[in-house]
């Protein structure tokens, strides 16, 4: 066997050992890529998407706390027998508030 041979067979045995690595290292860099392009999309990084999260909840609490009081009055209006107007727009602001709660958190 000549020197140029066995240069090539020691060349394909070490490409094809290094080939598993590579392989791992292209999905490795795909996975980084994905999550860098995600966090760009939402222009937060770690820290910055936890104290989203911090945000919406404790806005949440304070817009379920602002909602259970409309429905609280809505329950005293219909227990009432008070249906009009003034008690139909309190629940359609229950439930606009609810809608906007609900998109809040789906963001986060």
């Amino acid at each position: 066997m000549s020197i140029s041979k066995i240069s090539v067979w020691c060349l394909s045995g070490l490409a094809l050992a290094a080939a598993p690595a590579l392989v791992r290292a292209d999905l490795d860099k795909e996975e980084k890529e994905k999550k860098e392009a995600e966090a760009a999309k939402t222009g937060l990084d770690k820290d910055g998407h936890e104290e989203l999260h911090d945000r919406l909840i404790e806005e949440g609490e304070k817009t379920l706390e602002e909602i259970n009081k409309l429905l609280e009055q809505v329950q005293q209006d219909l227990g009432s027998q008070q249906t009009g107007e003034a008690t139909q727009k309190k629940q359609q602001a229950v439930v606009e508030r609810l809608e906007k709660l609900i998109k809040e958190l789906d963001k986060g």
